[in-house]
């Protein structure tokens, strides 16, 4: 909200979220994404613990993690070095991070 005033109606993002398509298979991020589940409109579902994720993620590294359980929001950027992107170890590391240090603390 701004001001109080909702900009994205509540149905819209729950509608965003929800799987509109199977992708256990996916051979670009089915490695890459622990959990992985489906697709939304552009967020990769993943399911952790039993606790739902959200992920947006971008070329080089971009990402934004979006647990509504936990009332979580993981954002951030990451490159290995400006010749190549890379995903591989950057996913790697930001999904332990999340699912062995971020999902604990929050206590799920």
């Amino acid at each position: 909200t701004i001001d109080g005033r909702r900009i994205i109606p509540s149905e819209w993002v729950e509608q965003s979220w929800a799987k509109q398509i199977e992708v256990k298979n996916n051979k670009l991020y089915g490695d890459l994404i622990p959990g992985l589940d489906g697709y939304g409109y552009l967020w990769w579902r993943r399911s952790v613990a039993g606790v739902a994720w959200y992920c947006a993620l971008g070329y080089g590294g971009q990402f934004v993690l979006v647990a509504p359980a936990l009332d979580m929001v993981v954002a951030g950027g990451s490159s290995l070095d400006g010749r190549n992107p890379g995903m591989q170890k950057q996913f790697e590391g930001i999904f332990r991070l999340v699912d062995r240090y971020l999902q604990p603390a929050a206590g799920r």
